[in-house]
């Protein structure tokens, strides 16, 4: 999560977006059958396209697929004016095995990140303007986060000029706490620590990586470093696999799960578990793959809990939640902690959806209708219901990150940050 554990779909490790404007959300979707409507991406330059709907890709990769219809449901209530993005990160799920799964499919080989050139989001108040692109947000209690790619020269040169920057929310003052980082496309949070992705990182040649940051300012240190070069189709931790318990930080990658300490030189290994998206609480680890597994932190040891998976998971309470994509509609559901059957919250939704996040009893979820904008759902969890769209932004082409926080929403719009309030209390 982001707040609390870090966005569950969602915010990433090691993850590729650079040199390309076109990054669309194709996601796991539940195993779903669908139609045409979409290109996969080649690991060296290729895009990784869902057509002009955003609903999914050919070629049926864990039976994903473009989706169609109109699902006849009625539109969700809306909160004003608002507009949520399309662009966003690029995530694959690769199969059930959960090797790569989540990963990220680049644009342009190792060519720093090139800002495209659409018109701004017209919701929202700009509350920063950046000197690069923001990449992405994150934030905690108090505080908003977020990290800017860097700059090239007239050659085209990156100039490892990526930063990490902080505000406050009760203040305008913004505060960077590491600069020249080499290629900032992530940043995750745990009580202590900021952990920032980078693709530019040089370790015999330009690698990904995850570097550490104290939030009060440090020296950045690499706690990852992918090995063999950048292999962007099968080694990336995926967005949704990055969430905390205090101040130790959990993430899949390479088909186990990490962990990493405060202290710790590197990340090590917790569990030979692959994992597509993780959720933190109850002294546990809940990982959504083949099923669902709970790890005690204390031991490391899974145990299965079901083998029905959801995607996007969050604990609240005595319930873990998951988003449930259904062919052409969506659901919100959740299941004991302690196991059983995944149970279905009212209301069905048309569309899909690519990203939940808890907040301390309310839920923020990305909704994709088959036809109009992308949607940003806010509610209670106990009742769903009387959720609204908080925020609606045009399908626009570039990467866009948001987070949900008791100040509002924060998101990214190319070298803007924009906020808007809360619908639901």
């Amino acid at each position: 999560m982001k707040m609390n554990g870090r966005l569950l779909g969602g915010v990433g490790l090691l993850v590729v977006a650079c040199a390309g404007t076109n990054l669309t959300e194709v996601g796991e979707l539940n195993d779903a059958k669908g139609g045409s409507g979409a290109q996969a991406g080649s690991k060296n330059g290729g895009s990784t396209k869902a057509g002009n709907d955003g609903r999914g890709a050919e070629g049926g990769i864990d039976g994903v697929g473009a989706l169609g219809g109109d699902g006849g449901v009625p539109p969700l209530p809306r909160a004003g004016s608002g507009n949520i993005p399309q662009g966003g990160r690029t995530p694959v799920d690769t199969g059930d095995d959960g090797a790569g799964a989540g990963g990220y499919y680049p644009q342009g080989g190792n060519s720093p990140y090139v800002e495209p050139d659409n018109e701004p989001d017209p919701a929202g108040t700009v509350v920063y303007e950046a000197s690069s692109t923001i990449f992405a947000v994150a934030a905690d209690e108090t505080t908003l986060y977020w990290v800017e790619y860097g700059t090239t020269d007239e050659l085209g040169n990156y100039n490892n000029d990526g930063r990490l920057l902080a505000r406050d929310f009760d203040s305008e003052d913004e505060r960077v706490i590491a600069d020249e980082l080499p290629g900032a496309v992530s940043v995750e949070l745990t009580s202590e620590h900021a952990y920032v992705a980078v693709d530019q990182y040089y370790d015999g040649g330009p690698r990904n990586a995850l570097l550490r940051v104290a939030l009060t300012g440090s020296t950045p240190e690499a706690v990852l470093v992918q090995q063999g070069g950048q292999d962007y189709a099968t080694s990336l931790v995926c967005e949704a696999c990055f969430v905390h318990d205090g101040d130790t930080g959990y993430f899949a990658y390479d088909s186990k799960i990490y962990r990493i300490t405060p202290t710790a030189n590197a990340a090590e290994v917790f569990a030979d578990l692959p994992g597509n998206w993780l959720a933190a609480g109850n002294e546990r680890l809940y990982v959504s793959n083949k099923g669902v597994w709970a790890i005690p932190y204390a031991t490391g040891t899974p145990s299965q809990l079901t083998t029905s998976r959801r995607t996007h998971i969050a604990v609240n309470g005595s319930y873990l939640y998951g988003v449930e994509n259904d062919v052409d509609v969506v659901y919100l559901a959740r299941m004991p902690l302690s196991g059983g059957n995944w149970v279905r919250r009212a209301p069905e939704r048309d569309g899909l959806s690519f990203r939940l996040q808890e907040l301390d009893g309310l839920f923020f979820q990305d909704i994709v209708p088959a036809s109009g904008n992308w949607q940003v759902l806010q509610g209670h969890l106990d009742n769903p219901t009387g959720a609204v769209v908080a925020l609606e932004l045009p399908r626009l082409e570039f990467r866009r990150d948001w987070v949900g926080t008791h100040s509002g929403i924060f998101w990214n719009d190319g070298r803007l940050l924009r906020h808007t309030p809360l619908v639901v209390e």
